[in-house]
């Protein structure tokens, strides 16, 4: 008969083995596409990451228009019988709005997306060890720039929100209470004052076109402060913009010309929202509001498109 004396012992050994293993070795990530389990490691992943923190400001831009311009007296809508596909764009601009509006949901959508990113940039660089501090200092400072941007424009729209400060890893940190308008006013600005202290003065050149400088975080946090009544905490912020090597365009059309639109070529840009030409998902349309409807916009334009999101949308007053 066989002898299996050796088998208990090993059966311990498994059972050992197993019982020693920790939940990291066990928990795999796909590594045949991006995810948090093996993002996050690189210079070039945190570079990545805060690309996609300035994405959100695009779709603020495309709705900021009807909650702002349209409420004041730079515009207006026409009124077109046949097409009421804009009811809540012009219910904003009549100031019959409510609650369910999709245009006042969006620009909230967008900004807690941007706020979510840069969360995460800045949790995970708290541990990170492979990413130089200078370019940790860069990129923390542009990701708080970012963060105090959104939430500017969230208490200046909706009172008092969410105050998200770190990553939503968990079914409870997504439901957090409403703050109070002070605590999310006293928010933007300790972020702004920190990204001022950690960003470079703007260097006017094509490959920073876009990107967050002192510049841009000394005018915006002089903005907060005259939201909030303080002028004698803003005027030396706007003072030292002046010395950062902005000037005026001797020839007005140029700011309007495509060749002169980023930062290196106009240096009266402090701070504006990039896109790319074409139809890789990274183009705006917000030109072809501003124009008639037509078959070809070539000779307004100089592209040849056919344009059916003008006319009816909004006319300057």
């Amino acid at each position: 008969m066989k002898s299996y004396q050796y088998i208990p012992g090993f059966c311990l050994l498994v059972a050992a083995t197993f019982s020693s293993c920790q939940k990291d070795f066990l928990t795999l990530y796909p590594e045949g596409n991006l995810n948090e389990g093996i993002f996050y490691k690189t210079t070039q992943d945190f570079q990545q990451a805060l690309v996609g923190a300035y994405g959100p400001l695009r779709d603020i831009a495309a709705n900021a228009f009807w909650m702002d311009e349209e409420r004041s007296d730079n515009a207006h809508y026409d009124y077109y019988e046949k097409d009421r596909g804009n009811a809540a764009r012009e219910a904003l601009a009549d100031f019959m709005d409510d609650a369910s509006n999709a245009v006042t949901a969006t620009r909230y959508q967008a900004a807690y997306t941007g706020i979510g990113r840069v969360n995460a940039i800045l949790d995970h660089l708290e541990t990170n060890t492979t990413v130089p501090d200078s370019i940790k200092k860069q990129i923390i400072g542009e990701s708080k720039a970012l963060r105090g941007h959104y939430y500017f424009d969230l208490v200046r729209n909706y009172g008092g929100v969410p105050l998200h400060l770190h990553q939503v890893l968990k079914a409870a940190d997504a439901y957090l209470p409403r703050s109070g308008a002070e605590e999310v006013y006293t928010q933007v600005i300790s972020d702004l004052q920190d990204a001022l202290a950690l960003l470079p003065a703007p260097s006017f050149t094509a490959k920073e076109t876009g990107r967050i400088n002192k510049g841009v975080v000394a005018t915006e946090l002089a903005v907060v402060y005259m939201q909030r009544n303080n002028f004698e905490d803003a005027l030396p912020l706007l003072q030292s913009v002046t010395t950062m090597g902005y000037n005026l365009m001797t020839d007005v059309a140029n700011i309007f010309s495509p060749s002169m639109k980023n930062a290196d070529k106009n240096k009266e840009l402090i701070f504006d929202v990039q896109y790319q030409s074409g139809n890789n998902g990274q183009q705006s349309s917000f030109i072809y509001r501003f124009i008639p409807i037509m078959p070809s916009t070539e000779k307004v334009l100089g592209v040849k498109f056919s344009n059916t999101l003008g006319g009816v949308e909004c006319a300057y007053g």
